[in-house]
């Protein structure tokens, strides 16, 4: 493992938002603890996440580092290994304690990060399970052959999933702070600004530009404008669209790296030959240097959806995701194993939009994601804070991405609506859509109004989602919004931005392999969507494999926190991916490389030019109880355009 350097453990904290200050003991300390138990960057901030969510998010300090110290010790002891009898009666299992077979390799984890109470719990199940089935070792679960990650129940692996630390999952706010966080009523950075990108528009981000703005779909073809049928798709045709995605996306890298035509991965080489595929994850768990496979497309008959192993132990670098389509060159020797001596796993970026224009109009642009209300409250005190900031500025155009009736706030799943008789939908028309459509008539701001999944009045929870669907009489009342659906690719004035509501951000950081020197980890993340040409390129997509446990787990936390329920970040397994929609109907692939592409996450806000793309993150107008951020956008006059002018957008990330 290479040295780890002060520079790493500050770059990796600041994903959380954490500061850790340069020359400061905790760093000092943070590096000692790493450099003794052979920690890298990120298993040391991973480590502190968890140690820092089970203890009330405490601050980083010497005393906690130390608790935290003595925590990896104690479970890093040879003391903690099991000795198993060697004279033993068999054991008899039944359904309900079948589970006792894969508990023991992971119950070192599961305590390594659980609250006493947990602990206690978990030793009293076990007691009860051994109580009423004979006595025998349970037996650990074994790697599969080729050392890929072993396959357990769902019970048992759920388990596992809720208190392993995963590379960038963040805690429930989706920051975590060294300082604990404030109530929105009684916050003191309201209005402040937390980055700006370009400081040299800065005079004019809040200066409405002049003329009109036309906005419209920067591709009708690849645009979803109405509701489909879901769930009412067959394998096989989820297999095609996938297969036309990998041959698409892969003929245009060996296009662009000017690579011959490649074999079918099944095919055996002893000298090297370019392989074309998506990457796979063996098994269920962690994608990883023994559990990484090569898929190529089915439709080949010398193919026949064959897999072959990828062995990266000796690539020195490389950034994978399940689902990413690469290229590989290298030798498929008659193993079934593929050594590789180059992997093109960069992509391809989509073309240059079209202009409709010769020149564009200035104008400004205000962008928030929800949730629009605390976790304590279903006052909008948020959102109608974040339209008085609308009225004073009179942006030119107001962009709003869901939640906006968030389906994890508990009071929303429990139904206690201000009114025994509302109904979500009256929620959602009251509450929201009314002084939403007040503010855009006395400011003259056009709206774009993208869902998410987690609204929970709105009917098709799937991905590609469809705009809402208000009726003839609203749109007619209000010619200023328009309702987008999630993805969606927007011309504004002739300047394309890219639109998703989805946490993309969140769902790669936590399934993505990167070997390489460290670098801007959040501008690599939006480079992926790009390259990959598609705005969900993670296959399989997250997904809940126990619905059911996964609140009881999340309630335990709360009650053993006390703490009030939260809203928790967008929920990356509740994510339903429709393949034929996605890919085939291209609603969820990028048609062209956008100008601006807004990627709302609960990680931590940016804006960064990526390749000639300004990709910004606005973050969440709330976390938790706390206030949160909003983006400002100001896209100067363009006389004549040249082909890359999105150097001169300014953006400004700013404190509600």
């Amino acid at each position: 493992m290479e040295a780890l350097t002060e520079s790493q453990i500050i770059t990796e904290f600041q994903i959380f938002d954490i500061d850790v200050k340069r020359g400061s003991t905790q760093l000092d300390r943070l590096r000692e603890v790493g450099i003794k138990h052979h920690l890298s960057a990120s298993d040391l901030c991973n480590g502190w996440v968890a140690f820092s969510t089970q203890h009330d998010s405490c601050a980083l300090r010497e005393d906690t580092l130390d608790q935290w110290e003595a925590q990896l010790h104690r479970h890093r002891t040879p003391s903690s290994r099991r000795t198993v009898s060697k004279t033993s009666t068999p054991r008899m299992y039944t359904k309900e304690s079948v589970s006792l077979l894969f508990e023991d390799d992971e119950n070192d984890i599961i305590g390594a990060y659980a609250t006493p109470e947990d602990k206690a719990r978990m030793k009293g199940q076990k007691r009860t399970a051994e109580q009423t089935t004979p006595t025998t070792p349970a037996p650990k679960s074994r790697p599969t052959h080729n050392g890929a990650t072993p396959i357990t129940p769902a019970s048992s692996r759920t388990a596992s999933a809720a208190h392993t630390p995963l590379r960038s999952p963040a805690p429930e706010n989706g920051f975590l702070s060294s300082t604990p966080a404030v109530k929105y009523s009684q916050r003191k950075n309201n209005g402040s600004v937390v980055c700006t990108l370009n400081e040299r528009g800065i005079p004019s981000c809040s200066t409405r530009g002049r003329g009109e703005v036309v906005i419209g779909f920067q591709d009708t073809e690849t645009a979803l404008k109405s509701p489909y049928k879901y769930m009412f798709q067959k394998v096989s045709d989820k297999a095609l669209a996938v297969i036309d995605r990998i041959e698409e996306l892969g003929a245009a890298i060996c296009r662009h790296n000017s690579l011959p035509d490649p074999l079918p991965v099944s095919q055996p080489s002893l000298e090297p030959a370019v392989y074309v595929g998506q990457v796979v994850c063996e098994g269920e768990g962690h994608l990883n240097a023994h559990s990484c496979l090569l898929e190529g497309p089915v439709k080949s008959r010398k193919c026949r959806g064959c897999a072959v192993k990828l062995d990266i132990s000796n690539t020195m670098s490389c950034c994978l995701f399940p689902g990413q389509v690469i290229a590989v060159e290298g030798i498929n020797n008659y193993s079934g194993i593929l050594i590789p001596s180059t992997i093109y796993d960069e992509g391809v970026f989509p073309p240059v939009p079209t202009r409709k224009v010769e020149r564009i109009s200035g104008f400004t642009v205000v962008a928030a994601a929800g949730p629009f209300t605390t976790s304590d409250s279903l006052d909008m005190d948020p959102l109608h804070d974040l339209l008085a900031v609308v009225e004073r500025e009179r942006p030119n155009v107001l962009v709003l991405f869901g939640p906006f009736v968030d389906a994890t706030h508990e009071m929303i799943k429990n139904c206690n609506l201000p009114s025994p008789d509302m109904t979500f939908d009256d929620f959602f028309k009251e509450r929201v859509m009314a002084p939403i459509y007040s503010c855009i008539k006395h400011s003259r701001s056009k709206l774009v109004m993208l869902p998410s999944q987690r609204d929970v009045h709105h009917p098709w929870a799937v991905y590609p989602q469809p705009p809402f669907q208000p009726s003839k009489e609203e749109l007619k009342d209000n010619p200023l919004a328009k309702f987008a659906p999630d993805p969606a690719t927007v011309s504004i004035n002739g300047v394309c931005f890219g639109l998703t509501s989805t946490d993309i951000l969140f769902h790669l950081s936590a399934r993505t392999m990167f070997r390489g020197p460290s670098g801007d980890r959040m501008a690599r993340l939006a480079e992926h969507i790009l390259r990959q040409q598609c705005y969900y390129p993670l296959t399989p997509a997250f997904r809940r494999e126990d619905h059911q446990q996964q609140q009881q787990q999340q309630k335990n936390e709360t009650e053993n926190h006390n703490t009030n329920s939260t809203n928790s970040p967008d929920d990356p397994i509740e994510v339903n991916l429709d393949f034929i929609h996605a890919f085939d109907d291209r609603y969820a692939l990028l048609p062209v490389r956008p100008d601006l592409l807004f990627l709302p996450s609960d990680l931590k806000p940016f804006a960064k030019r990526v390749e000639g793309c300004t990709c910004v993150n606005p973050g969440r107008l709330t976390k938790k109880q706390s206030g949160g951020t909003f983006a400002r956008i100001m896209v100067p006059d363009i006389p004549s355009i040249p082909s890359d002018f999105t150097s001169d957008i300014t953006v400004q990330i700013v404190h509600i």
